[in-house]
């Protein structure tokens, strides 16, 4: 009877309380059974994780709103251990359908591809370098107006790193200018690496104008491993960039079967501060880990 009375208070007639009810135990079932299914049943049942990440979304709702989730991601992969199509569903929320970044579909994606690589192609570059010399020239002169001191320059830069870092930030906040502005803030903070690599880059022949040219900047080696260091260190997408397992693709991950149509993923910022791949000092910014020689294996 207070069951009853509890319904016409919620405004529903007496004779769809039975309804109700049904539909209320069939739906408890229905989420009971899936989480049963998923949890002892599912073909991905064997993987190891949070029970409640292999129940629904939720939990990977609830860690993505955090102010920064690859934290528990890489909590994750050391408690439980280490060519896909994109995931529809993540890559729409872009709003930029059909570019480069967005495009899901494999084959129109590899057509823009095969149209963009010429321009990111080692020829390709070189062709931009009157441009980004010309860029170059302007960055100097706003650092000239900032410090018109150059010998105070020095020393506010290696002392200072945080305000020059922040102030190529402002100037484009972008990927490009994210990596910069951490890479430079780490070697100005680090009179080690910044005294080599001033020493590095004072061998580095100049060109009649003053400038240096690209040729001769890839001869360098160290300034090529401070640019790989400050690439890994300084990593402009740390999250989750998710693929889906193609149809009659055998997918193994630690000899078990990821079936096809299973979005896969994995953070950027959990590779890139692996201590099984880069070793014990791998949140330390460290340009010597790409002149030893086990460099090469580094490449992968």
């Amino acid at each position: 009877m207070a069951d009853l009375v509890g319904f016409q208070v919620l405004g529903i007639p007496a004779k769809h309380c039975a309804a109700v009810v049904g539909i209320a135990i069939l739906f408890s079932f229905l989420k009971y059974s899936r989480a049963l299914y998923r949890l002892h049943f599912h073909p991905l049942k064997d993987f190891p994780g949070p029970r409640s990440a292999c129940v629904s979304d939720k939990w990977l709702y609830r860690e993505s709103k955090k102010r920064f989730p690859e934290e528990v991601f890489e909590q994750l992969h050391r408690k439980y251990g280490e060519t896909f199509s994109k995931h529809a569903p993540f890559y729409n929320g872009f709003n930029t359908p059909h570019t480069l970044f967005a495009e899901t579909d494999p084959h129109l994606h590899k057509e823009r591809r095969r149209l963009l690589n010429p321009m990111f192609s080692r020829q390709g570059v070189f062709k931009l370098e009157p441009v980004m010399q010309a860029k170059l020239s302007l960055l100097l002169e706003k650092i000239d107006r900032l410090c018109p001191n150059a010998a105070q320059s020095i020393s506010e830069m290696q002392y200072r790193p945080l305000l020059q870092a922040m102030d190529i930030l402002i100037a484009g906040a972008d990927t490009t200018a994210s990596t910069l502005t951490t890479g430079l803030a780490h070697i100005l903070s680090n009179p080690a690496v910044y005294l080599k690599f001033q020493d590095a880059v004072k061998t580095i022949p100049k060109g009649p104008d003053g400038s240096f040219s690209l040729q001769e900047l890839e001869k360098c080696t160290y300034l090529t491993s401070v640019v790989k260091e400050c690439i890994r260190i300084g990593m402009a997408v740390p999250g989750r960039l998710p693929r889906v397992v193609p149809n009659g693709t055998t997918f193994l991950v630690d000899n078990k079967l990821v079936p096809p149509g299973t979005v896969v993923s994995m953070s950027t910022y959990t590779m890139h501060t692996s201590v099984e791949a880069w070793g014990p000092d791998a949140r330390e910014f460290n340009p010597e880990r790409w002149c030893g020689p086990d460099a090469g294996g580094l490449e992968q």
